[in-house]
């Protein structure tokens, strides 16, 4: 079924697509990788041990809030760019 689909597609039809499709997994990474080292990272504060750590409940839950956005995001446009990639090298009009 899968064939008989991609060889209905025409030549130009496959290089555009794949041109798209190219664009759009090069734009998607590169916000990836913002989205990324816009994260806090996971280090354990020896701050907190010695009363060094004088956060409010809200900030600490406000940041938290704001990270979990961003994991959630990042594995959302982590899965994206794999399934765009995976769809890009089905399509891409071979020579």
């Amino acid at each position: 079924m899968a064939n008989l689909l991609l060889m209905a597609i025409t030549h130009n039809a496959r290089t555009i697509a794949s041109g798209v499709l190219m664009v759009l997994t090069v734009a998607m990474s590169i916000l990836l990788v913002i989205i990324i080292l816009m994260q806090k990272g996971n280090t354990n504060d020896v701050g907190a041990i010695t009363g060094g750590n004088s956060e409010t409940y809200y900030g600490k839950n406000k940041a938290r809030n704001v990270d979990s956005r961003l994991k959630i995001l990042t594995i959302i446009l982590g899965i994206l760019v794999a399934v765009i990639a995976i769809v890009f090298f089905i399509i891409a009009p071979t020579a």
